[in-house]
């Protein structure tokens, strides 16, 4: 594990270019490192965005420079990826085999005191899109993960809805100190992030500087 300024740092990207496929746009070389505990967002309304968020998932190799994940990455889809007519309660018993109890047992009390709880025998196809992102979120947790990439692209749920998602991933970072990086099309106003980056004109810069 390496340390950056006195800090556990869980991901470095160095010189990363990114170029979308079939098209001549892209991201220019760019360079962040995210710290244990560090909550982050990139956002912007390019079409690249999908991309990015596929690099910083690991779903693909940048087009040029280096990216180092330390630790375990987990990420949230922005498409829902499971079957629909397997039941709540599968998927999450699923990745709770051959999880230490001291990590979920806070994953568990948030499916209890949540209405996927009640739904927890429910096909997944019946559930909301909102329900099936909460869903996607605990079984993120379940993974215990160093690092959440969340891809929060084309996704629309209500302020109320927005904002105890963003309560579960604080509760969860209060257990493990995970960090947090958030690839959105929007600027995420209800959640406050560490450091803000948007992307603008083939270029990742960060807010405030």
């Amino acid at each position: 594990m390496q340390h950056m300024r006195g800090k556990e740092t869980v991901a470095v990207f160095e010189n990363v270019v990114k170029w979308r496929k079939g098209r001549s746009i892209g991201i220019e070389k760019f360079s962040m490192s995210i710290q244990k505990a560090e909550k982050i967002l990139v956002y912007g309304n390019s079409g690249m965005m999908h991309e990015l968020y596929r690099v910083f998932a690991q779903l693909e190799k940048p087009d040029d420079g280096i990216r180092k994940i330390y630790g375990k990455l987990a990420y949230v889809p922005i498409e829902f990826p499971l079957w629909d007519d397997l039941r709540v309660q599968d998927y999450l018993f699923l990745m709770l085999k051959d999880r230490k109890k001291k990590h979920a047992g806070e994953v568990i009390e948030m499916w209890k005191e949540s209405l996927l709880w009640k739904k927890r025998t429910f096909q997944v196809q019946h559930l909301s899109d909102w329900e099936k992102e909460k869903l996607l979120y605990l079984m993120a947790f379940l993974r215990n993960p160093d690092i959440l990439v969340i891809g929060n692209i084309g996704k629309v749920f209500t302020r109320e809805e927005e904002k105890e998602l963003w309560n579960m991933v604080d509760r969860y970072r209060r257990i493990n100190h995970m960090a947090v990086l958030c690839v959105s099309e929007y600027k995420e106003e209800p959640y406050q992030f560490d450091c803000i980056y948007r992307v603008l004109n083939g270029k990742i810069v960060r807010e405030g500087e």
